[in-house]
């Protein structure tokens, strides 16, 4: 009985309506309907994009109630982004970043990496119902430091068994019952001399592989790289790496940049996005300090 509810709220149409009287109600009601189909986003600046999602996910959830601005590091990214060439979005999932991007900066060119069918399922749809195939290139691999496959998980959330399309985040989803082979590639060998401004890291927990596999690219074209950080997951191991490249840290917070000797922590206070900037680049993110 409760998977046909499901199936009847989560239907686009049925959905669009409810979820348009749940914003308005939520405020006093205190719950928020998930949102499923094609959602029209807007900044305040007054960019508009489309983003196609189902109830898996937790960050449309976000973006429609809170609004995109809101959302983790947007309005940071909004300004840096058009001082780009290029960007790596690296664990795009449904391609916000990478649709903001191609939205934000008509000239850009966006390397958008995601392994997981369920979210690149959506990905490439996202990037079809905004017509930015000529700027954002999907690539179906998961980077890491060497070129072969890798055992995968995708995430699987158990209160919609129904769907065939799982995204992650939405605090139901669960690693996948069996696991599949995907592609690895190194971000080095994908690029090749090719120049990239600005790199997104969001992989939950092998990121420090990914940069193993990203030597010559850091060292030659000196990408800003925002990386999300976990407790006691790997931030020594980042910081060793980007130290080395003379890189320097600055914690998100509260839409600011807060510059941090190291990432290592003793407290578990969540989960943090972390701006790796080299120092010859720290203009580009000062007035965000």
């Amino acid at each position: 009985m409760r998977t046909l509810v499901y199936k009847l709220i989560y239907q686009p149409g049925i959905n669009r309506v409810l979820r348009t009287f749940n914003r308005w109600l939520s405020p006093i009601i205190g719950f928020r309907i998930l949102p499923s189909g094609v959602l029209d986003l807007r900044l305040k600046s007054g960019t508009a994009f489309k983003l196609s999602c189902n109830p898996t996910s937790h960050v449309a959830k976000v973006l429609y109630y809170g609004g995109p601005d809101a959302f983790e590091y947007t309005s940071i990214f909004e300004h840096l982004i058009l001082r780009c060439h290029s960007f790596a979005d690296v664990g795009a999932n449904a391609g916000y970043y990478s649709i903001l991007a191609a939205k934000l900066n008509p000239a850009i060119k966006v390397y958008a990496f995601e392994p997981a069918p369920g979210p690149l399922y959506f990905l490439r749809k996202n990037v079809a119902i905004n017509g930015l195939e000529s700027n954002v290139e999907t690539a179906a691999l998961a980077l890491h430091s060497s070129s072969g496959t890798l055992n995968f998980q995708p995430a699987f959330s158990p209160k919609y068994a129904y769907l065939e399309h799982h995204l992650g985040g939405t605090g139901h989803a669960v690693a996948g019952a069996s696991s599949t082979k995907v592609p690895s590639e190194t971000l080095d060998r994908f690029l090749g001399e090719r120049l990239i401004d600005l790199i997104k890291l969001d992989t939950e927990g092998n990121e420090d592989q990914i940069l193993a596999g990203a030597e010559s690219v850091i060292r030659t074209h000196r990408p800003i790289i925002i990386c999300e950080t976990l407790f006691n997951k790997i931030e020594p191991e980042l910081e060793s790496t980007m130290i080395a490249h003379g890189y320097e840290f600055y914690n998100h917070r509260n839409g600011r940049l807060i510059k941090v000797e190291t990432l290592k922590r003793t407290v578990d206070d969540g989960i943090r996005d972390c701006f790796f900037v080299p120092r010859e680049k720290f203009s580009w993110i000062e007035e965000f300090i």
